[in-house]
């Protein structure tokens, strides 16, 4: 029940026809042995604000008084199992984030709105760049010389169909 919900989730619903990116952030296996609750907490936390910086740039919008709410969840495992079906320590950060902005947004116009919906595409070249924030991240947190590309996958999901009542029973 969206009128129940708070913050991010109040809008994480196909009825609204609110679409948010999923992104997974994966650690490299230079990372897995220092990682602690306070190292998650650091890259996290400095993902979050620049991911922020990140959305509210590409569309001209730093000047604003917006902001944005995510849901995040750390998983220590992924969909990988060793040969005996076992999961494989595979930690991975999942953050889910409405694409919409709060606060008093000031169109062009002169009109001022509560929220302003953000772009959901995501160019391969803001990819490279969401990829080279997560790697810089991982190496101030973790002291360590990432060599290659780290993961970063993203996609944005929750996207209003026709049939409401499919939407809502696939989220």
């Amino acid at each position: 029940d969206p009128e129940k919900s708070k913050g991010a989730m109040r809008y994480l619903n196909a009825e609204n026809k609110v679409s948010y990116w999923y992104i997974v952030l994966t650690f490299p296996l230079s990372c897995r042995p220092k990682i602690t609750q306070e190292t998650v907490k650091t890259c996290r936390d400095a993902f979050w604000k620049a991911f922020q910086e990140f959305a509210m740039n590409r569309q001209g919008l730093d000047d604003q008084d917006l902001h944005m709410g995510s849901m995040h969840v750390m998983h220590p495992v992924g969909d990988k199992e060793d040969g005996e079906g076992e999961k494989v320590f595979h930690p991975h950060l999942n953050f889910i984030i409405p694409g919409i902005a709060f606060g008093e947004y000031k169109a062009p116009d002169g009109m001022v709105y509560a929220q302003k919906r953000l772009k959901m595409w995501i160019w391969k070249r803001e990819l490279a760049e969401l990829r080279k924030i997560w790697k810089g991240i991982l190496e101030k947190t973790f002291d360590v010389r990432i060599r290659t590309d780290v993961t970063l996958d993203v996609s944005h999901r929750g996207l209003y169909r026709q049939d409401l009542t499919r939407a809502i029973r696939e989220q």
